[in-house]
C-alpha cells in the first residue's frame, strides 16, 4: 500500500519507520 506522510516532524518519522516494511512511504515536509 502507498501511505503518504505529511511533516516531518518526531510523529510522521515515527509512523514511517514503523510502516515502512510493509508498506510504501512519501514523506512531504513543507521545505
Amino acid at each position: 500500500m502507498k501511505i503518504a506522510i505529511v511533516g516531518s516532524g518526531i510523529s510522521g518519522l515515527t509512523c514511517a519507520h514503523m510502516l515502512h516494511p510493509h508498506h510504501e512511504i512519501t514523506l512531504y515536509e513543507a521545505s
